[in-house]
């Protein structure tokens, strides 16, 4: 999506969602925006003003009339593997352009990671640098990463995971499509070892499917299931994905219909109304063969990018077992 919202952070205190009522563990900051002051820091120059204000004014009074303006999101605990999707648009802010340049922008990316502190994330739109983006995350304490190129003769733009886990094997990255006609979309698939846990692995598929062709990414998720059913059989596989398109659009209910649920609907919780500031809901983890247990799914409001990050919580402890009140293991997806 292209449209872009520059928002402004206000500072107001959060209750905590249904799912972690019973929870005493210590929420994050986690605002809504306040529309008020965003006449002060749009330009005409920039932006449209006749769309971008009364957009997010329409959002957030929708969010406040249904009591969702807020959703807590607990601290990480130590049985905790949290993962989390994440379109950074191209590390830049949602008012520019990819043209701008990297500075401020990729810090507030970066400092929004570390609020929500993820132990794997699945970023898409990615500017990478070989001998930079890597250093800068190992020092953020994700030492681990693969990376693919949207472009299939290589370049810079792409989708990118990063990691505290170790990987169980070598990363996988693809382009969609044929050898002789590959797309301009990849993934890259990453495998962690969760033996330890008394837990089937778990697979992590990272895409971003094309922004303009119904058709085209209506391919990519057929070969994202054929990959998936072919290949990870016994296995805790989640794909999360910038999807740029929504339930209920054919790309999806294929997807759905071949054994693959959203993780708020894996763990019975409300859908987020929206993963982008123009309203929409692009931005999903879906689960397949699932059988490790969620302690919850989020979305954190920030400003810095203008996708929000989704987050899913899964609960680890030697015995692969889900702590008090957290949900039960899913059933295994069906096969084609």
């Amino acid at each position: 999506m292209k449209k872009v919202i520059v928002l402004i952070i206000s500072s107001i205190s959060l209750p905590l969602c249904a799912a972690q009522v019973a929870s005493k563990s210590k929420t994050l900051s986690n605002p809504l925006y306040s529309p008020d002051i965003i006449t002060e820091h749009i330009s005409g120059e920039k932006a449209d003003k006749k769309y971008f204000i009364p957009q997010i004014t329409a959002i957030t009074e929708d969010m406040k009339k249904k009591g969702i303006e807020h959703q807590g999101i607990p601290q990480k605990s130590s049985g905790i593997l949290r993962v989390a999707t994440y379109n950074v648009h191209g590390w830049r802010s949602p008012l520019k352009k990819f043209s701008d340049p990297i500075g401020t922008d990729f810090d507030a990316i970066c400092n929004t990671i570390k609020e929500i502190n993820p132990d794997v994330v699945l970023l898409q739109e990615v500017v990478f640098r070989p001998k930079q983006t890597p250093e800068v995350f190992s020092k953020l304490g994700y030492p681990y990463h693969s990376f693919c190129h949207g472009n299939p003769k290589g370049g810079d733009f792409g989708n990118m995971i990063i990691s505290k886990v170790p990987f169980a094997k070598a990363p996988i990255s693809h382009n969609f499509g044929t050898k002789t006609k590959p797309h301009d979309r990849c993934y890259t698939k990453v495998e962690l070892d969760l033996k330890d846990y008394g837990a089937r692995n778990l697979v992590l598929y990272d895409t971003h499917l094309d922004v303009e062709s119904g058709k085209q990414r209506f391919s990519e998720i057929e070969q994202l299931v054929s990959l998936v059913h072919s290949h990870d059989k016994g296995k805790n596989v989640l794909i999360g994905a910038d999807w740029n398109t929504v339930r209920g659009r054919p790309a999806l209910t294929y997807l759905e219909h071949h054994g693959f649920t959203d993780c708020f609907n894996a763990d019975k919780l409300s859908e987020p109304k929206f993963t982008h500031w123009t309203s929409h809901n692009l931005d999903r983890l879906y689960l397949w063969n699932w059988h490790l247990p969620i302690a919850g799914c989020y979305v954190y409001y920030s400003a810095a990018s203008d996708h929000l990050p989704v987050i899913m919580d899964i609960a680890l402890d030697k015995e692969g077992a889900a702590p008090s009140g957290s949900a039960a293991p899913k059933k295994e997806g069906s096969k084609a």
